[in-house]
């Protein structure tokens, strides 16, 4: 329902669905949501970087190290990707760009984000201003 996420396979130590699941999901459905849901959806997972590279130029991704001290967060578009490390135009939670492009070695992401709420508002602004 709030876009993908892809997760280091390490890094999950539990799935479970329980009642409240299946209490929801007649809810959701009545609701319209999971019509919303884009289960046909398919990226290369293989790594971060085959990921990273498969996305469109202007979409708008957020990619984390959450082990660094202090943890990495950049939102924004992939510029490179190579064997080692992406190259990210990312901006701040203000909309500004912010110089100069950040650079994030592929082994210490751990986590990359497409299509949330929270990124679709950034997107949706960044459009409406490119109109302008």
């Amino acid at each position: 329902l709030d876009g993908f996420i892809l997760l280091r396979r390490k890094d999950i130590t539990e799935l479970k669905a329980g009642k409240t699941n299946r209490f929801q999901q007649p809810i959701l459905n009545h609701e319209g949501l999971l019509d919303q849901v884009d289960f046909d959806f398919r990226a290369p997972i293989e790594s971060y970087g085959s990921f990273l590279a498969d996305l469109s130029h202007d979409e708008i991704a957020i990619v984390e190290d959450e082990l660094a001290e202090p943890q990495q967060f950049l939102i924004g578009t992939v510029s490179r990707v190579d064997g080692h490390a992406a190259t990210i135009n990312h901006f701040s939670g203000v909309g500004r760009l912010v110089e100069p492009k950040e650079t994030i070695t592929l082994a210490r992401i751990t986590s990359c984000q497409i299509r949330t709420n929270y990124i679709q508002i950034y997107q949706r602004h960044f459009e409406r201003v490119k109109k302008l």
